[in-house]
């Protein structure tokens, strides 16, 4: 028996390397965070320190 328990939401905090959490905020926050991190960080050098899986950057 299947109870679908499971929520299709991740969080940064739990998530595992793999998985594509900032996708799973939606396509709208997604644009929206993108466009603050150009006008933030027009040169991306936050990308270009960060070493992580959960970048703009790889989207």
């Amino acid at each position: 028996m299947e109870r679908e328990l499971l929520l299709d939401y991740r969080s940064m905090t739990f998530a595992h390397s793999s998985q594509n959490v900032l996708r799973s905020y939606g396509i709208e926050s997604v644009r929206r965070l993108q466009e603050t991190a150009g006008e933030y960080d027009p040169k991306g050098l936050f990308q270009d320190l960060k070493n992580s899986s959960f970048l703009l950057r790889s989207l």
